[in-house]
């Protein structure tokens, strides 16, 4: 039996309710496992700060954002059918890449978020006033700025959790390993660790 025929036969196994229900958790450690076996990378998932349910709640998002950055927009006259269809445009585009519905209308929710937390980065021409801004045809480009920007911050909190390990690994290192002169000795125990 090899290690694939194991993964299939323990996931059927814990897919199997019992009184305490299905164990996710397990499933889930065992999925990666399966995907990494054949060759696959695999991520955490992203934890957003809010649960976006709906079209309506990226809507209502976006619009609470923009009163509350631009308080005199809250005369504008909105289009709901007009909002709801780009909405839905905008995270079905994200389920494109993979995503299922409750993880790309989260990830549109960030990036409404990103837009008016970098609004000056996007070097608009005209001031935002509708969601009309997050259309996925020709104003697409402010989608995949948000993203970038998005990653970048992603990329920057990752490094920034990487060196604070790196820190606590030096600091749990015997002392004569901590001197930069036998970085040989520091790089061997580090792999020792993560090995």
């Amino acid at each position: 039996m090899t290690d694939l025929d194991e993964l299939i036969v323990d996931i059927h196994k814990v897919s199997e309710p019992n009184m305490f229900g299905t164990p996710l958790d397990r499933l889930l450690v065992l999925c990666e496992k399966l995907l990494v076996s054949h060759g696959y990378s695999v991520a955490e998932p992203i934890n957003f700060d809010f649960k976006i349910k709906s079209s309506k709640d990226l809507i209502m998002m976006f619009y609470g954002l923009l009163h509350h950055k631009y308080p005199e927009t809250m005369r504008n006259h909105t289009n709901i059918k007009k909002d709801l269809r780009l909405a839905k445009q905008m995270y079905e585009s994200r389920m494109l890449n993979g995503a299922n519905k409750e993880v790309a209308l989260n990830e549109c929710g960030e990036i409404i978020h990103t837009l008016f937390a970098y609004e000056k980065e996007f070097k608009l021409k005209y001031p935002i006033r509708d969601f009309g801004v997050l259309g996925q045809g020709n104003v697409g480009w402010i989608t995949d700025k948000a993203l970038q920007i998005m990653n970048s911050k992603l990329v920057s909190e990752l490094e920034d959790l990487s060196e604070e390990k790196r820190q606590k690994d030096l600091e749990k290192a015997p002392i004569e390993e901590r001197s930069f002169g036998d970085l040989g000795k520091i790089l061997e125990h580090m792999e020792e660790k993560d090995g």
